[in-house]
């Protein structure tokens, strides 16, 4: 009922918002002719009809690409009428136009529908909306981070704010240049709206540029360093297709002037919205990107609060003699080094899970693996508990809550299972407190994917060495991307469609 009643207020207030700007801008109009007189006193404006439209003001400007004149003018009533522009100056041709005025009281220019006087109110309109989005998103935001770090909506709404934030600089630099094209144009508010993703495309291709160059480089220093296998390759693979498809891309722009005649009316329009789906898919893309760094940084700074029962430490691959790898190895210290330090702090002792089951070409389990290394750092035996099925990411969290619950029930007398937990409330079945271990970049979706499973924890990240990072981080971006994908595809199927339909309207009124 809340969110009917918070959806009925935004239509209400968008047909306020029609009416006030249908009101103000309505019954206008503005001419530009190309002239060299700058003395409007001697230029000369006549209508053949007076009851059709009235010209309100003549005004010089000068421009750097020629100087014009700005005539104004009010409708007065339905019709169609001529006007005849001439000054004292006998080099200056005669200029004639045809002003129309239909029954809504939109006046056209030779059935274009370009410049409306006092347009700018919209602009105005569209930064404040745009203000009062980005202050919203962010305490939703904060709303959000305090139920969960590791939503998607946290990486989605990260990148919307980034988005709208050089929306407003694009839309606030237009209203303090204040030309005559910001003043009046209507195609400017259209024109503004693909430049903010033009412009946000543009200003992160660079850097994903960048990032593709860094992540062949670090990959090739990964393999020197790790070996050749598939994974290492992977980052090589993907790091030459971000390059060509940031070389595609721009090409693609210089090939649409060879492929459609741009000069007709029609061509432009092709143009623009080809250009403009492409802007639109890279600046989702990259928004998301931005979003999915943002809090994957965030998430492997952040250490939780020490009144844990259980840390996870999440399994990868071992080396062919059983022992840990480094990277491996990297995880398990920093749950040695969180159980330590909250002994420190609060006394409270807390048990530990290696999770991770037996690959093909593995002599032991990861699990098995993490324990052996616990013990020789001096963890008891008997604090540690074994989970070794798993294989992915996905069912470590699983697996390992589901040995969580038993053990937690079996030491508290209580009888709650792992799925009853997941399908009630918190408040009624009292849950332990989960920590789980993992490299850096990988808290996040590792966390994503816990609270997919209704499971309660928070993690803490390892550091890595600065070539897997990279290629990691990557690969951390496409699998959230590919978790959330049946909300990524209809939000940028909408915006394709919406920002379509901009141009199909233009083209059909004669807004271009």
């Amino acid at each position: 009922m809340k969110k009917l009643r918070r959806i009925i207020l935004i239509i209400l207030m968008l047909i306020a918002v029609i009416i006030v700007d249908y009101l103000v801008i309505r019954n206008t109009h503005t001419w530009y002719a190309v002239a060299d007189v700058t003395d409007t006193g001697r230029v000369k404006v006549t209508m053949d009809r007076d009851d059709v439209v009235e010209v309100t003001s003549v005004k010089y400007r000068e421009r750097r690409d020629g100087n014009m004149l700005v005539i104004k003018m009010k409708a007065v009533g339905k019709g169609t009428a001529n006007l005849t522009l001439e000054t004292t100056d006998s080099e200056m041709p005669i200029t004639e136009n045809t002003i129309s005025v239909d029954d809504l009281g939109f006046v056209t220019e030779s059935n274009y529908l370009g410049s409306l006087n006092d347009i700018t109110i919209i602009r105005y309109e569209v930064l404040i909306i745009c203000i009062i989005m980005i202050i919203n998103i962010y305490f939703k935001m904060r709303t959000i981070s305090k139920e969960s770090r590791y939503s998607y909506r946290l990486m989605f709404y990260s990148g919307a704010i980034v988005f709208l934030v050089v929306t407003d600089i694009i839309w606030l630099l237009r209203i303090i240049t204040d030309d005559f094209f910001t003043s009046t144009q209507l195609f400017t508010l259209y024109a503004d709206i693909l430049y903010a993703f033009h412009m946000f495309a543009l200003l992160v291709f660079p850097m994903i540029f960048i990032l593709s160059i860094f992540l062949i480089v670090s990959n090739i220093v990964l393999m020197r360093h790790e070996g050749r296998n598939v994974t290492n390759m992977l980052g090589i693979a993907l790091g030459v297709l971000l390059v060509s498809m940031t070389v595609a891309t721009w090409s693609a722009y210089s090939m649409l002037d060879k492929i459609i005649d741009v000069h007709s009316y029609r061509g432009m329009h092709i143009e623009y919205t080809v250009e403009s789906v492409i802007d639109v898919v890279l600046a989702y893309l990259e928004c998301m990107m931005v979003g999915t760094t943002i809090w994957t940084l965030r998430a492997a700074r952040y250490v939780p609060a020490f009144d844990k029962d259980y840390i996870i430490i999440l399994g990868c691959s071992i080396r062919k003699d059983g022992t840990p790898t480094p990277l491996l190895r990297g995880r398990a210290d920093r749950a040695i080094w969180f159980a330590k330090k909250q002994k420190e702090k609060t006394g409270k002792n807390i048990k530990f899970v290696a999770s991770g089951g037996k690959g093909d070409d593995e002599v032991i389990s990861e699990s098995e693996s993490i324990t052996n290394y616990l013990v020789e750092c001096g963890v008891p035996r008997e604090s540690i508990i074994m989970e070794d099925k798993s294989t992915t990411t996905d069912e470590n969290m699983k697996f390992s809550y589901q040995l969580i619950m038993e053990d937690y029930n079996k030491s508290s007398g209580k009888n709650s299972s792992a799925d009853e937990v997941s399908s009630n409330n918190e408040s009624e079945i009292q849950t332990p407190e989960i920590v789980f271990s993992t490299t850096g970049y990988h808290v996040f979706r590792s966390g994503h994917i816990a609270a997919s499973h209704m499971i309660k924890a928070e993690g803490i990240g390892c550091r890595t060495k600065w070539y897997f990072y990279v290629n990691a981080l990557i690969r951390e971006f496409v699998a959230n991307m590919n978790i959330a994908r049946r909300k990524h595809i209809p939000n940028v199927i909408a915006i394709i469609l919406i920002i379509v339909a901009m141009l199909v309207l233009s083209y059909n009124f004669k807004i271009l």
